[in-house]
This record gives structure tokens, C-alpha cells and sequence, in this order.
């Protein structure tokens, strides 16, 4: 053994150690230490399910102490793909309630520290998708500013939605930080979702591939689970049946144990004649000999998700808690869980095992009574609301009320793709009469961030703001319809909804609402621009009044006099006061009318007005954790940077709104055209080709802001070298004679 690395040795001293990966466990320990001085990224261990991922993990995560770096350890389950931001949950919510971390964290921390806390339960309708992502990003940087850090996220696969996209925006940006993240990631099978795209499109130090082990490797994972010596017939027959997998071969070698069959060459045909199958069945049938209620507790916590307590699970498995801890104890000597608490299995393939064998029937009673006993235990929506989506609807009013909490809460934490299932598993259930406007508004707002299909959505938010009672809360619904007409059908059909809304609203104050929205809509297209010209010079307070409506219908009216070339001095003087050097969007949040007001200021040259105000727009999009705000401030700042020459300035601005997640195609096409004009002027074709493929394919919604989309193609076209056609799709375009 001279010349031996000898943390290797001292690794394989442990009963868990994987054999036949030291080319592996060598690459995760250089990757720990080139976290541990300054030089972060990503490493995903990736390979079958039983091929040895978790081993490997917990090896780095016991090494990681002594290379000088603190662990934070998450895992993915089946069960809480469902539940918003789970994993990040386990990584982050005890940085979240710990004030050192977060004072290290500063400010910007505070939209995840809000949406982490244990006891929040985030209002709905909010949106902060971008400003979680940013605040886990200042959470982790204020961890790693005390000791650097080794994240640990196994099952990956398993992660939810929110969770991955989390998971993206940190491993994007770790090479500032000394962190390295280490994912361990199944390949696509029967019970896993393929790789997330979010982690897959993520530079990597390393992707360590896991292969099956080598006949001598299998008959030593056999010899060293029974203390024997494994004859080579046996050792062959092993692999045969395992397919060299590690967690198959230890399972065999207990089957073999537990029968007492030697594990000489005589024994290889009996070895044959187990399957894979029947080596994972083994591990029930020696669960079953030791009595029912360790079998009824393993299908409880099967059932409970990644990991519970006694507390639950017992009553779950309809045991008395002596009895339970009982049946705990045995299933931990038989290997079944892990010796931890909370309760968790020993691999998913265990768990996996245990809940294939209860049956779907079984199951979903299972779930329906894991859903009624944790609400009467007081647990979160969220918690109560996962085990509904696996149980039969019951025409429960109140099933249907927790379902329509936890979509609101999912929706308000940045997680539309969870609130779409909750929201849909309450409209199957059914809700109450009272109740179904809201689960319809919410499908519709879950179905625009997630990128569903437009026309569904609109079908549901119709019906919703046709059966809400409440006027101001009907007319907020009317309006994002008409945000989901404009992506699905264009600006002239939202701009012919909303003008029948306002036919149809009797009161004042309300008909103001939808009049402002319309006009700024009917401004953005040639075929209703001069609706929208006279609705702004007839709006009633426009040149005089001082509210907050009046103020935002003179932005509209600027916006309009700069696109039919009024006086600079005209616009400025109608523009510039309304928005009052920000001031404005602070206090009507981030929306349409202000983004104009801005661009009108823009749009004659006052530059440096419009920059003060669209940094305030930017700011108070964060601040009010407002995704669909924020993409629209940071569009509007990129266009000022451009005129004022700020080329790099301009292009973050424009990828920042790109990265935000929940944002429909079409209206990132300006963006794109933004960060690919700026990426051009840099003499970067290359980044500015890339920024136009982040939205290929997208639908193009006609409006007077695409031309900078058509600009930039038209552009890259030309640094291909194709001059003549560059020109003549810039000239089409009708964008600016200056690009």
C-alpha cells in the first residue's frame, strides 16, 4: 500500500465507503479545497439510482470539516416536489432566523429572509421571484463571508420548481464566492423527472458520471457486507443480477445473509434467480417477519415524505407511541432508516420499495388521512396541502380552502408552477361558490408566470372576473386579462376587451383604473394609437389634478405626444412632474403609465430625468418583490443607458430582466434586442447572438418597442456580413436613425 493516498485509506476504513471510486472521491476533495481558497462552482454526481451518489456525498460532507469548510445539506423527495422552496428551505432557513448572517447579509437578503422565516405566510398576489433569488444569493454570501461552505443537494431530480430555479441563480454565481455546490442528480428513469434545465444550462467544475462497478468490486461490496470471502462464480452471478450497483449488491448480499446461502460457486444459480426486483422485495419480506407494526410505520413514513416524527407517523400507522418507537428501533437495526431524527429512510430505493408495495388504493388513504391528521396538528397549508394532491377529492369545502391557501402562499413566494397544482387539485375538488373566482384568478396569474397555455388561462380569469362580488377586486382581474390578451391575441384585441370593460364599470374611480391601462396599451400599436391619443387628452384630470390617476394619465399623455414628435418641452413638462423624480412609482409600484412617462422623457433627450426615474422604478420593483415590475424597470433603464452610451450598463440591465423567471416570451423580445444592440456595440457577436437565442421561438406581439428586437437581429445578420439586408430590415423597422 506504499504511495496510497492516505485520506483515500482512511475513507475506505468506513463500512459505507465506495469502492471502485477513487477517481471520484479525488475530484470532490480538489473541488473542496478550491472552495475552501476562493474558487467556487458547481460539481454534479450523477448516475442510476443505488449507483452510490449518497455515499459519495456524505463522504465529501465528512471530509469538508477538516479541509476548513462548513456544510449546509438539503435532499429532494418525490412527495415535495409539490412543496415551494423545500430544498432551499432546508439549506437556508436557519441562516434566515440567524441575525449575525443576516446583518452580514444586508438589505437585500430581506425578501428571503421574509419568504424562509418558518412562521411567514407571504400575502398573496405578491410576486418575488426575482428578488428571493437575489436575497438567497446575499444570504449564502453572508454565511461564506464567516467560513467558506460545502452546499450538499441530493436527489436533485426530486427538487421543486422554485428550489431549481434557486439552485441555478447561486451555482451561476458561485466562482465569487467560496462555496462549491455539490448536486447529486439521477438519471432519467421511471420514478425521476429528467435533469432541470435551470441546473443543466449551469457551467460546471465537474460532472462525475457514475458506471456500475466491476465484477471484482461487486464481490468485494458482498464479501464486505457478509465478513466472508466471495468465490468468483458467486462474485460474477452477483453482478449479473445487480448490474454492479451498489446499494442492488449490499440488498443481495443481506437476501443472502438473512437465507443462509453461502457465498461459495455453488451458489451462483440460486443468486440468478433473484432479479433486481426481487433483491429491492427482499428487504419487505424481511420486514414483514418481524411483525405488522414495523411494516405499518415504514408505509406511514413512505407516505410522510422525506423525513417525520414519531409524533405523526405513529398515529399515521394507527400505533400507540410505545409501539412505534419500538417499530422505529427495528427498522433502523434492519437498515431500513437511518439511524437519525427526524425519520428518514436509508435510500429513496428503500422508501421507493415500501411504497410500491402499499398499492395506489392504499396510498391515496394514506394521504387523505396524512392531510387530515397534520391540519388538525396545525401544520402549514403548504404541508397539509401536498398529501391532498395525492388523495381523491372528497367535495370537501374545507380540502378545497387549504388547497386555495397554499396556491395563494406558492404564488406569493415565486412558485407558480407548485400554485398551478394546488389551484388545479382545488378546482377538482370542488371549491366552495364563494370561493371558485379566486382559484380561477389564481390559476390564470400562476398560468401567465409559468408559461402555460394563454388561452386557458384566459378562459378561467374570464369566468373569475365575471363571478367576482367585489368591484375593485373584479376590475384588477379584468385588467391582467387583458395583459393575457395581449400575449396570446395581441394589443388591439386587449385594447377592444378592455374598452368593453370600461362600458360595462359604473363606478368613477374604477373607470379610471381601466382607462389608464387602456390607453397605455393602445399607445404601443399602430392600428389603436390614435384611440389611445384621445382618450389621454380627454381624461379628466390630465392637465390639472394632482392625484395619483392624473398623474399617471399625463405620463400616458406624454408617452403619446413623444411618439407623434411633439415639442421636447411639451412632453417634459407633462412627464416630468408626474413622475416627480421617481417619487411616483413609489407610489402606484412599478406598472405601464410609468415606464412610458420614463420612455417620453427618453425619448426627447432628457436622459438624466429619466435615469433618476426608472433607478427609483427599479428600486421599489425589489422592494415590493414584483417580478413582472422589475422586468419592465430594468427594460426601461436598459434603453436609457443605450442613449446615454452606457453600453455595459445597458446590457446587465437587459440580461438581469431576461434571467427573471414567471416572465411571458413575448414581452422579453425587447429585452433580448437590448442586451444583443449593446453586445454588437461592444464588438461581442458572439454574446449578442446568444442573447437573441435566450427568446427564440418566442411569439412576436406587434407593439412600437419591437423594432429594437428587429434592430438587433437585423444587426447580428450583418456581422455575418450581410450589410445590405441589415439595412433594409433597419430601415422597415422604424427604429431610431442612430443604432
Amino acid at each position: 500500500m506504499d504511495g496510497a493516498d492516505p485520506e483515500l485509506l482512511a475513507l475506505d476504513a468506513s463500512a459505507r465507503s465506495p469502492l471502485g471510486r477513487d477517481g471520484e472521491r479525488r475530484a470532490l476533495r480538489g473541488a473542496l479545497r478550491a472552495a475552501a481558497e476562493g474558487r467556487g462552482g458547481l460539481v454534479v454526481v450523477e448516475g442510476p439510482a443505488g449507483i452510490g451518489k449518497t455515499t459519495l456525498l456524505e463522504e465529501a460532507a465528512a471530509v469538508a470539516p477538516e479541509l476548513g469548510l462548513d456544510v449546509l445539506a438539503a435532499r429532494g423527495d418525490q412527495l415535495e416536489r409539490d412543496h415551494p422552496l423545500g430544498v432551499v428551505r432546508q439549506l437556508l432557513q436557519r441562516a434566515a432566523t440567524d441575525s449575525t448572517v443576516v446583518a452580514s447579509a444586508g438589505p437585500a437578503a430581506a425578501p428571503a429572509v421574509a419568504v424562509l422565516d418558518p412562521a411567514s405566510v407571504p400575502s398573496p398576489g405578491g410576486d418575488p421571484g426575482f428578488p428571493v433569488l437575489h436575497g438567497c444569493w446575499w444570504l449564502l454570501q453572508g454565511l461564506a463571508a464567516a467560513r467558506p461552505r460545502l452546499v450538499v443537494v441530493d436527489d436533485v431530480h426530486w427538487a421543486d420548481p422554485a428550489s431549481l430555479r434557486v439552485l441555478a441563480y447561486l451555482a451561476g454565481r458561485l466562482e465569487e464566492l467560496p462555496v462549491v455546490l455539490v448536486a447529486g442528480l439521477r438519471e432519467p428513469d421511471d420514478d425521476a423527472d429528467d435533469a432541470p434545465p435551470p441546473l443543466a444550462r449551469v457551467p460546471r467544475l465537474a460532472t462525475l458520471t457514475l458506471s456500475p462497478l466491476t465484477v471484482d468490486d461487486a464481490g468485494r461490496v458482498v464479501a464486505r457486507r457478509l465478513g466472508v470471502p466471495v468465490a468468483a462464480g458467486c462474485a460474477t452471478a452477483c453482478h449479473e443480477v445487480t448490474g454492479g450497483n451498489p446499494f442492488l449488491l449490499a440488498e443481495l448480499a443481506s437476501a443472502l445473509q438473512a437465507d443462509g446461502i453461502a457465498p461459495d460457486d455453488a451458489a451462483a444459480p440460486r443468486v440468478r434467480e433473484l432479479g433486481p426486483r426481487s433483491v429491492a422485495r427482499a428487504l419487505l419480506l424481511r420486514l414483514g417477519r418481524r411483525g405488522p407494526d414495523p411494516l405499518a410505520l415504514a408505509r406511514a413514513l413512505a407516505v410522510l415524505g422525506r423525513e417525520s416524527d414519531l409524533g405523526v407517523a405513529g398515529p399515521l400507522a394507527g400505533l400507540e407511541p410505545a409501539a412505534a418507537s419500538a417499530a422505529a428501533d427495528i427498522l433502523v437495526r434492519g437498515e431500513v432508516l437511518a439511524d437519525a431524527y427526524p425519520l428518514r429512510f436509508r435510500h429513496p430505493i428503500v422508501r421507493s420499495s415500501v411504497l410500491g408495495d402499499v398499492g395506489p388504493g392504499g396510498r391515496a388513504a394514506l394521504h387523505a388521512s396524512a392531510a387530515d391528521l397534520l391540519r388538525r396538528t396545525g401544520a402549514p397549508d403548504a404541508d397539509v396541502a401536498v398529501h391532498l394532491l395525492h388523495a381523491p377529492a372528497a367535495g370537501s369545502d374545507t380540502d378545497a380552502a387549504t388547497l386555495l391557501r397554499a396556491g395563494q402562499q406558492a404564488l406569493a413566494r415565486g412558485a407558480p408552477v407548485e400554485a398551478l397544482r394546488f389551484l388545479g387539485r382545488a378546482l377538482e375538488e370542488p371549491p366552495a361558490v364563494g370561493d371558485r373566482p379566486d382559484v380561477l384568478a389564481g390559476l390564470a396569474e400562476a398560468g401567465l408566470h409559468a408559461r402555460v397555455d394563454v388561452r386557458t388561462a384566459g378562459e378561467r380569469l374570464a369566468e373569475s372576473a365575471a363571478t367576482t362580488t367585489e368591484p375593485g377586486r373584479r376590475v384588477e382581474r379584468w385588467l391582467l386579462l387583458a395583459q393575457l390578451v395581449t400575449v396570446g391575441r395581441g394589443i388591439p384585441a386587449a385594447v377592444g376587451l378592455l374598452e368593453e370593460v370600461l362600458r360595462q364599470t359604473p363606478d368613477e374611480e374604477d373607470r379610471r383604473r381601466v382607462a389608464v391601462d387602456l390607453v397605455g396599451k393602445a399607445l404601443l400599436h399602430p392600428d389603436t394609437r390614435a384611440r389611445g391619443d384621445a382618450l389621454a387628452r380627454s381624461a379628466p384630470g390630465v392637465l390639472t389634478g394632482d392625484t395619483t390617476l392624473d398623474r399617471l394619465e399625463r405620463c400616458n399623455l406624454a408617452w403619446g405626444l413623444a411618439l407623434a414628435g411633439a415639442p421636447a418641452a411639451e412632453v417634459e413638462a407633462l412627464a416630468g412632474p408626474a413622475l416627480d423624480g421617481g417619487r411616483l412609482s413609489r407610489t402606484t409600484g412599478p406598472s405601464a403609465p410609468v415606464y412610458q412617462g420614463i420612455a417620453a422623457l427618453s425619448q426627447v433627450d432628457a436622459v438624466d430625468v429619466a435615469l433618476a426615474c426608472a433607478d427609483a422604478a427599479v428600486e421599489t420593483a425589489r422592494e415590493r418583490h414584483q417580478t413582472i415590475g422589475l422586468f419592465g424597470a430594468l427594460g426601461t433603464r436598459a434603453s436609457i443607458r443605450w442613449r446615454r452610451g452606457e453600453l455595459r450598463e445597458c446590457a446587465d440591465d437587459a440580461r438581469a430582466s431576461l434571467d427573471l423567471p414567471g416572465v411571458p416570451p413575448p414581452f422579453q423580445l425587447v429585452s433580448a434586442g437590448w442586451a444583443a444592440l449593446a453586445a454588437l456595440a461592444a464588438d461581442d457577436p458572439e454574446a449578442a447572438e446568444e442573447a437573441l437565442a435566450a427568446v427564440d421561438g418566442a411569439p412576436v406581439v406587434e407593439n412600437v418597442n419591437v423594432h429594437v428586437f428587429e434592430a438587433a437581429g437585423a444587426l447580428v445578420t450583418a456581422a455575418r456580413g450581410d450589410d445590405g439586408a441589415a439595412h433594409v430590415v433597419l430601415e422597415d423597422s422604424g427604429g431610431p436613425s442612430d443604432w
